[in-house]
């Protein structure tokens, strides 16, 4: 059986089914003695295991009512806060967290008014009860004029948890300079609002990077995974640096995991030479370690595989040759339901992007 086989099963689903599976890979939190015992590939616990009422289908729709109330009361005064199906909000590059609390919280790009009636750009939060519905924006992140280093770019956000609090791994800056920074809670809440951990992305400084994502390895340390953009060295990179425990700096230089030119089918624009690599996301199903990212072929946005030979992050990396997803949709993100189903979620098309989501089951990938 090729390993291009043992993946998954990808078909499209209704949107609202795709709610109801998007929510359970990120993780909930480790202890804050960080002693939690690897999961998944994050290395913290599913919100089933930390939280077995969450099984219950009543007792989670007490806890998550009690939850919604508090962050409600956190945010006074957002006339703009709806709630609305998942397949009305215009959004891409979709993280979705189910947390301990029995909430499911979706973080994007986007502007928002704040309770001052100030309108800015940044990154919004949404929370939803039953993953049909979902309530929001809520300003996770929204700096003033003159209060950040740069207020034009905000793409890309995930939403993580490590070591008790949450923490958004979102790209900010322009076209003179790019980068992953992270952000963390000050309510120790996943909804907001967060402050920068550092004022300026972690990320090499004279690199324009972009879409870095947490992972975390067997012995419990956290690494950072990003791409260095074809903007700057023509042929992108997905690189890995080591993060420190309080994500302040990368611990030693990065380490190149593989070019844009290695993915078969990862093709320059027509009359170009550059190859894209965008939205890395690493998870293990199979006993194998895998990696997601995107590219483009003959102008289209594809979603690609990859699976790590020694099992480690530093590869050697196994391009797969058939493309998981090739309908103009990308940026795709790994996760697991409550009821224990791999999923993975991505926006199509490229522009005026919608949520997709692409049911693994272990079967044969049918695109």
């Amino acid at each position: 059986m090729s390993m291009r086989k043992t993946f998954c099963s990808v078909k499209p689903v209704p949107i609202l089914l795709a709610l109801a599976c998007a929510a359970a890979f990120f993780t909930s939190c480790a202890t804050d003695s960080g002693d939690a015992v690897p999961r998944n590939a994050q290395g913290l616990q599913l919100p089933q295991e930390k939280n077995p009422d969450l099984m219950d289908a009543g007792k989670r729709k007490t806890i998550a009512e009690e939850a919604l109330a508090k962050i409600d009361s956190r945010f006074p005064g957002l006339g703009q806060v709806r709630t609305s199906p998942l397949n009305q909000l215009r959004i891409r590059d979709i993280c979705i967290l189910p947390n301990d609390d029995g909430l499911y919280y979706l973080v994007a790009s986007g502007g928002v008014r704040t309770a001052d009636g100030q309108f800015g750009r940044g990154f919004v939060t949404y929370v939803s009860e039953d993953l049909e519905q979902w309530r929001g924006p809520y300003p996770a992140f929204i700096p003033k004029e003159g209060t950040f280093w740069r207020i034009h770019d905000f793409w890309a956000p995930e939403l993580h948890c490590w070591k008790g609090n949450y923490y958004i791994f979102g790209t900010t800056g322009d076209d003179s300079h790019r980068g992953t920074q992270i952000f963390r809670s000050t309510s120790g809440n996943p909804a907001g609002p967060y402050e920068p951990v550092t004022p300026r992305p972690v990320t090499p400084e004279d690199w324009m990077c972009l879409d870095g994502t947490l992972y975390v390895d067997e012995a419990g340390d956290p690494w950072m995974v990003f791409c260095h953009e074809w903007v700057q060295v023509t042929d992108g990179t997905i690189c890995a640096a080591r993060l420190s425990d309080d994500f302040t700096h990368l611990e030693g230089e990065p380490i190149l995991l593989f070019h844009g030119s290695d993915g078969p089918n990862n093709h320059p624009d027509p009359g170009k030479d550059n190859y894209v690599t965008d939205g890395a996301y690493l998870f293990r199903e199979d006993g194998q370690l895998k990696m997601i990212w995107s590219g483009y072929d003959n102008g289209a946005y594809n979603l690609w595989l990859a699976v790590s030979e020694s099992g480690k992050l530093q590869g050697p990396w196994k391009q797969i040759a058939k493309p998981l997803y090739t309908k103009d949709g990308g940026h795709g993100m790994h996760f697991v339901t409550f009821e224990g189903k791999h999923k993975i979620i991505l926006h199509a098309p490229n522009r005026d992007s919608r949520a997709v989501l692409l049911d693994c089951d272990g079967k044969a990938v049918q695109p």
